[in-house]
């Protein structure tokens, strides 16, 4: 999604494909795809025009070398990113954005936390993981962030296993996941 205001300025976000071993990969992370695309395609449907461009990446090989996240950072280390997002805890209740980044920007991404408690008991915390993401984040240092959820420990019952099917997604999680990332990236994106 082109930015209105600052189209040269890219928030990145995804997923990646890592069904290579037993499972399908719906919980690791194909769920994660499609939220993040899914979040851009809402903001699309209403109307909305983020500041900055928003971008949606599917990584791939995370499991065989990162060659996914690696290539990407390689492709686009001489772009103008604000920010790297990445999702890759399963389709559960949202539960935390983690951000990386000074002081500042946390307290600009905590500051959006009270939007976000009306989808549900979702947190900002400092802190931030994404192994594909984090390949341009560490090298050009750009803030990363990631969406945590409550998973009650299930994640665990799925990740890379022959029941990591679609019908192990509830669409209410999904949905919340979905919603409060385009509510996260949109806000984000038009952040001073």
């Amino acid at each position: 999604m082109p930015g209105s205001d600052k189209p040269n300025e890219i928030i990145a976000l995804g997923g990646h494909s890592d069904s290579w071993d037993v499972g399908s990969g719906a919980h690791d992370d194909g769920a994660a795809c499609f939220a993040t695309w899914k979040a851009l395609k809402v903001l699309n449907d209403l109307g909305l025009k983020p500041k900055r461009t928003l971008r949606a990446v599917m990584w791939v090989n995370e499991e065989n070398g990162l060659r996914g996240g690696k290539n990407y950072a390689d492709k686009h280390k001489n772009e103008n990113h604000n920010l790297l997002f990445e999702f890759d805890s399963g389709a559960f209740p949202p539960g935390e954005f983690g951000i990386n980044g000074s002081d500042s920007v946390f307290a600009k991404v905590k500051s959006i936390e009270k939007v976000l408690r009306e989808i549900g008991n979702i947190i900002v915390k400092k802190g931030a993981w994404g192994i594909d993401a984090q390949q341009l984040a560490e090298l050009n240092k750009i803030p990363l962030m990631n969406l945590n959820t409550h998973d009650d420990g299930k994640y665990f019952w799925y990740h890379h296993s022959p029941t990591d099917t679609p019908d192990k997604i509830k669409p209410k999680d999904l949905n919340d996941c979905i919603a409060a990332i385009a509510v996260m990236i949109y806000i984000f994106s038009d952040l001073p």
